[in-house]
């Protein structure tokens, strides 16, 4: 099982600096879905910086999660959860630049106009739908075919660079 796999990680790399990494990751992306959830349950206050805060917490952890995964390899294990968390790293500035604004603001509705932000994470997981539906095997040999030859991992460059244009964009409009 899952629980049974995550142990032995656990346990064989316990003593070791990225084992204690391992673990801290995961125990913080544990904890900011309970504070996502802590969030999303606070009746009072603005609800809209409310929900936007939790949304981004819950995008962190597992975003982490997702880093834990492919930093120890378990997404060999477990290959239908690669590359679960990279259109949701593009929510990420939106949700912090959207919830920052909103603060400020003080405004309690949430205009249409602010999906706008969310295309860049729209086309990444449209970019993605087909890699997510196929099989195990289909995903192992492109991830190994990724690790051999560097080559073959234009994707997360231009993911990467993608992702630095739109942080550097909300840096500066913050």
């Amino acid at each position: 099982t899952l629980l049974a796999q995550i142990k032995f990680v656990f346990i064989s790399d316990m003593m070791s600096i990225s084992g204690l990494l391992v673990i801290l990751s995961l125990l913080g992306a544990f904890q900011g879905l309970l504070l996502a959830l802590a969030l999303l349950s606070v009746k009072r206050g603005n609800k809209i910086a409310n929900r936007l805060l939790a949304t981004f917490v819950f995008v962190a952890s597992v975003v982490i999660f997702g880093g834990v995964m492919l930093t120890t390899n378990y997404v060999f294990e477990l290959p239908h959860l690669s590359r679960i968390h990279h259109p949701l790293t593009f929510l990420a500035g939106p949700l912090l630049y959207l919830y920052l604004k909103t603060l400020i603001s003080k405004k309690t509705t949430f205009a249409w106009k602010n999906f706008l932000h969310f295309i860049p994470f729209a086309i990444c997981l449209i970019y993605l739908i087909p890699y997510y539906f196929q099989s195990a095997t289909d995903k192992l040999q492109i991830m190994d075919a990724e690790r051999q030859f560097p080559s073959m991992r234009g994707w997360y460059y231009l993911r990467s660079t993608v992702l630095i244009a739109q942080f550097l964009v909300y840096l500066f409009a913050v």
